[in-house]
């Protein structure tokens, strides 16, 4: 198996690179729904309609939030702690 190593800093930059693609998606779809923008998609290509909006909107906070919760806790040098959190969550949510 290839393993690369991941410093930090890559680390850091790849992860808030992420989230402000992620930010800039989550703010452009509410900006359509909100009022309509020319140069974006209407609402409808966005928006599938699996689940209603203001639950999509959300979920998509909650990713945002927690998101950043991992950036800092990287940049802090934090994240061993919550890497037992996380392995316990992923069993728990598997289960």
């Amino acid at each position: 198996m290839l393993q690369i190593p991941v410093t930090r800093a890559f680390a850091l930059k790849t992860l808030t690179i992420l989230l402000l693609m992620f930010c800039f998606r989550v703010t452009a779809q509410l900006l359509q729904r909100l009022t309509t923008i020319d140069f974006l998609p209407g609402f409808d290509a966005w928006h599938s309609a699996s689940i209603p909006y203001a639950y999509l909107l959300a979920s998509q906070c909650i990713i945002i939030v927690l998101a950043l919760v991992v950036i800092v806790n990287i940049y802090n040098q934090a994240y061993r702690a919550l890497l037992g959190r996380s392995i316990a969550l992923l069993w728990v949510d598997y289960t």
